[in-house]
């Protein structure tokens, strides 16, 4: 074990970008959005403003309405046939896998993600050339996660994805194409390999080797209260807590106060983060005492619930959609959330992962202060059901419960998809 503490050194939160991407022309008229919000309804028109102070404007049918910020979820942006900008051509389930060879997924501490080639390294951070983002200079403080393109292919992944998940151990760690693990403390990351401080002394891994590393604790900042996430259609997400809208671009403050612009040709999606809402897998909704997770099949194996992955580790994905946020259980299992009256509403949907197999059949239930709002017996593969609105005005807790049905345990594999809580408003 080691006690290094790595210091905060380079970067905004997530990165700090030395280059941006060139820049190109899309009119404001030819960029049609899906607004989806708090509210029972999601809006779809021309985007023709939007700021995390004044919200979005958004045109339909000739009038423009106002969404406050605070009560948006995402922004869905639909660019016309041939306009999105060319990108490096990822996964495009957005599970954020790499294909091509030599390239390298970066996940960053605050949930920012770098696509790209190390192309310069040093002690303290590495450089790495984006398409869609220029070069990009990533703090080693700052880092989370790295996958290779190596370890994408059907052989490695089942490997990676245990490594990843971590093993309670909170040293640094580099997978091996061999299966090798290196523990210790990485010191530095370049085009050639990784270096690492072991208990044995300095060890080299040449990038052609490693398939991925894990980084231990660090510092993190405190993140803005409300900031919005950019997903480029290279699957690459940044941060910005504070952006201002152009015709032709959307100019965003990162946490830094470094300033990016981003072509809206390449931005796909954004999220709205710090609002009235949170999901329910963030660590927030889980942070007090009443939180308790049970998953236990018939045969007496413990299966955690896993967050924004499905019981196995993989993708969520229901009915042949991916989805990045959601709780994947095993039957039989229960959620229990500790409210304290702060919340208004809960967004929910369900279906059985596709990982499942054709026997799964569950009985899905949700109760709020021990009163079932809602049941639905024999949900199987195929379906995906809601989403559901569950009013908790008031409520101290909530739980949400899978029983085996009518195949006992076998393949059982449900998905929470995309659940949301509501919190309540305050007055001003």
């Amino acid at each position: 074990m080691f006690s290094i503490v790595r210091h905060s050194r380079f970067g905004f939160a997530s990165a700090c970008l030395l280059a941006l991407a060139a820049s190109t022309t899309t009119r404001a008229a030819e960029i049609q959005a899906n607004v989806r919000t708090i509210g029972p309804e999601s809006v779809s028109g021309r985007l023709v403003g939007f700021s995390l102070v004044e919200g979005v404007a958004i045109r339909v049918d000739g009038e423009t309405q106002r969404i406050k910020a605070d009560e948006i979820i995402s922004i869905l942006i639909a660019h016309p046939t041939g306009s999105t900008g060319e990108a490096v051509p990822n996964n495009p389930s957005g599970n954020g896998n790499t294909t091509i060879r030599g390239e390298v997924r970066v996940d960053l501490n605050g949930g920012d993600r770098i696509i790209g080639r190390i192309v310069e390294g040093r002690s303290e951070h590495f450089v790495i050339q984006s398409t869609m983002l220029g070069k990009v200079r990533v703090a080693l403080d700052n880092s989370a996660r790295m996958v290779w393109s190596a370890g994408d292919n059907a052989a490695q992944r089942s490997r990676v994805i245990r490594f990843l998940r971590g093993d309670g151990i909170e040293e640094d760690a580099v997978l091996a194409a061999n299966g090798d693990i290196v523990r210790g403390f990485i010191t530095s990351l370049d085009p050639e390999g990784i270096a690492i401080d072991t208990p044995n002394g300095d060890v080299r891994i040449p990038n052609s080797v490693a398939v991925a590393c894990r980084f231990g604790k660090s510092s993190v900042k405190d993140a803005a209260r409300l900031r919005a996430v950019f997903t480029l259609s290279s699957t690459e997400r940044v941060t910005a807590a504070g952006l201002e809208w152009a015709d032709e671009y959307i100019e965003a403050k990162t946490p830094d106060d470094e300033r990016v612009h981003f072509d809206l040709r390449n931005i796909v999606r954004i999220d709205i983060a710090g609002g009235r809402w949170n999901w329910l897998s963030d660590a927030e909704a889980r942070s007090n005492d009443l939180f308790t997770a049970s998953g236990q099949s018939l045969m007496g194996v413990d299966w955690p619930p896993m967050m924004d992955r499905n019981v196995m580790g993989g993708p969520l994905q229901v009915t042949g959609r991916t989805f990045e946020h959601g709780i994947g259980v095993h039957s039989r299992s229960s959620l229990s959330y500790g409210l304290g009256g702060n919340y208004d509403e809960l967004v929910i949907a369900f279906g059985m992962d596709d990982e499942s197999g054709s026997l799964a059949d569950v009985d899905v239930s949700i109760s709020v202060d021990g009163v079932e709002k809602l049941k639905r017996t024999s949900v199987r593969r195929g379906v995906l059901c809601g989403p559901f609105r569950i009013d908790l005005h008031g409520a101290s807790s909530m739980n949400l419960q899978v029983d085996y049905g009518e195949n006992a345990d076998l393949q059982d594999r449900l998905d929470w998809i995309e659940p949301i809580l509501v919190h309540r408003r305050l007055l001003e």
